[in-house]
């Protein structure tokens, strides 16, 4: 029986041992390999198997030295794990050989030998040394770089009745493959991470590969949305909040203080005649329209917009994307800016991918009674609000231009009338969009990833 430990070969050896054990998943449904455990018992005497330590590369080298000295030079290069190991059986047959032919090491990081003693049995040169090797094999006849991936998910409903779903991988790669390609497990990510469910959003993904080189676990939470950003858009998040609120004024004041409001500002004493006559009723009667016009309720419109883009995206696109949700909230008010008041601000994170725009509109009496005017006409097309959350959820599909019209439907030809005026105040207020290129592709990892096809 010959057994070779690296650079050393045995002759007088016997086997007391040999084990082999499969090795599966944790759940015990997949091969990932067979672990091999040999113990033998190695004969030699110091002046026919003497080694030493080699000064300048460390590798023992036969010389009669003392016993002791070859003793401890054994143990050191014994020690050192991933040495080439073949046991021979007498007939020239292959018992054991860890690595693999064209491989550094196993699929456990070994092989390893352990001296577990070294007896004097006979004369005081000759010793006995106990050795245990073990290794990990994997048999299959053409083994893959994935030998194993198990998965499990958690699905949780908050009481929105949305689902969030945790889910948490481990794989287990072949090894010898690895390290003889000089690839990691890393670069199986794309593979390895599960399809995003229709309408769910991956908020988060964390990855751990484990110091054995092998072993890759993942965790991925993915969360439905109420509505979907697409696949072209820069924004990873979009918040936005709509405010209305109307003042209507007090009757009782108004019959209080009409008497003053519509007679207080005329003066008997300006002049006589059918000219100040006609002046005195052209001012009651500019007074009465005023007054009349103070009793319609002001509505004010609050639109708050934020979106957040990542690394890639810019704060043009991120900016004209909540200018066109403001305009498409805003409606028809968003074109009359002379016929009400109006609040607006803008906020950026200079450092980062963030924007912000604020908008207060405050409607003038004649544009509320000229709406409510044109909404009984039917020129105007009166919507629920579940209509217009439809037609909101509708247009955040922003992997297009954004297009709004006077009354906030989908315009994709032009549409109604005042579409020309928004694309005029949209292109004056938002800056034109910036396509970011595409990142930069690994190039070390192509070469591999074509080389795994």
């Amino acid at each position: 029986m010959q057994l070779f430990i690296g650079d050393i070969e045995f002759h007088l050896v016997y086997l007391r041992n040999f084990e082999k054990r499969p090795r599966f998943t944790q759940d015990r449904t997949t091969y990932l390999w067979t672990d091999v455990r040999v113990e033998a018992v190695v004969i030699y005497n110091p002046k026919a198997t003497s080694y030493k330590a080699n000064v300048a590369t460390g590798d023992p080298e036969l010389a009669e030295v003392n016993p002791i000295i070859t003793s401890a030079a054994l143990r050191h290069y014994l020690a050192q794990p991933r040495r080439q190991i073949l046991i021979r059986h007498p007939n020239g047959s292959t018992l054991l050989q860890a690595p693999l032919d064209g491989f550094t090491v196993d699929c456990d990081n070994g092989p390893r030998v352990t001296v577990q003693r070294i007896d004097q049995p006979t004369g005081e040169r000759t010793f006995e040394v106990h050795l245990t090797i073990e290794c990990a094999i994997n048999e299959c006849r053409d083994p893959k770089y994935l030998l194993a991936h198990r998965w499990k998910r958690h699905l949780d409903v908050d009481h929105d009745y949305l689902t969030t779903i945790a889910t948490e991988g481990e794989c287990v790669f072949n090894l010898p493959l690895l390290v003889k390609h000089g690839i990691h497990a890393d670069q199986f990510r794309v593979w390895l991470m599960h399809p995003i469910p229709d309408n769910f959003a991956r908020e988060k993904i964390d990855v751990w590969q484990e110091t054995d080189g092998y072993t890759y676990r993942y965790r991925t939470i993915d969360r439905e949305r109420m509505f979907n950003l697409g696949s072209g858009c820069q924004a990873v998040r979009v918040e936005a909040y709509k405010t209305v609120w109307v003042h209507k004024p007090s009757l009782r004041d108004f019959v209080l203080n009409a008497p003053r409001n519509l007679f207080g500002s005329l003066n008997p004493f300006s002049g006589s005649g059918g000219g100040s006559i006609l002046a005195a009723g052209v001012q009651i009667g500019a007074n009465i329209a005023s007054e009349a016009l103070s009793l319609i309720p002001r509505p004010t419109i609050h639109v708050l917009a934020r979106a957040w883009g990542n690394r890639n995206a810019s704060r043009d696109d991120l900016r004209r994307i909540c200018f066109g949700i403001v305009s498409f909230q805003m409606g028809l008010a968003a074109l009359t800016t002379f016929m009400m008041a109006e609040d607006f601000s803008i906020m950026e994170d200079s450092a980062g991918r963030f924007v912000q725009v604020d908008k207060t509109v405050t409607l003038s009496p004649e544009f509320y009674l000229s709406e409510a005017i044109l909404r009984g006409a039917g020129a105007l097309d009166v919507r629920s609000p579940e209509t217009v959350d439809v037609f909101f959820r509708n247009q955040m599909d922003l992997s297009g231009e954004l297009k709004f019209n006077a009354t906030g439907n989908p315009s994709p030809e032009g549409g109604a009338i005042g579409s020309t005026l928004i694309n005029i105040i949209r292109q004056t207020l938002a800056e034109p969009c910036k396509v970011p290129s595409a990142p930069n592709p690994d190039k070390t990892f192509n070469g591999n990833q074509k080389q795994l096809s």
